[in-house]
């Protein structure tokens, strides 16, 4: 796992800086800025999906998705089903 701790860091990294993001803050924003805001969003997106399908055929490749014992379109699957759920899940919804 040592050589994935960069990625590992940095992937860390941004989950929490957009955790702090202060929302109620982007109030007095104009429309020129929120659409720019919007473009930068759509162009991390891309980044981030990028990434995930480098990551996903890696594992494929290297038969790291539990040691072989799930196939790259099944781990595409899993990945599309956790990205469907909620970022956190209340008492009820786990329950």
């Amino acid at each position: 796992m040592d050589q994935l701790t960069p990625t590992a860091r940095a992937v860390a990294g941004a989950r929490s800086l957009l955790a702090g993001i202060d929302h109620a803050g982007r109030r007095r924003l104009d429309a020129e800025v929120r659409l720019a805001l919007v473009s930068e969003v759509v162009a991390l997106g891309r980044q981030v999906e990028a990434l995930r399908a480098i990551l996903i055929a890696e594992a494929g490749r290297s038969k790291a998705a539990l040691s072989g014992e799930v196939s790259v379109a099944q781990a595409r699957s899993i990945d599309r089903v956790l990205g469907e759920l909620p970022a956190t899940l209340t008492a009820r919804a786990a329950g």
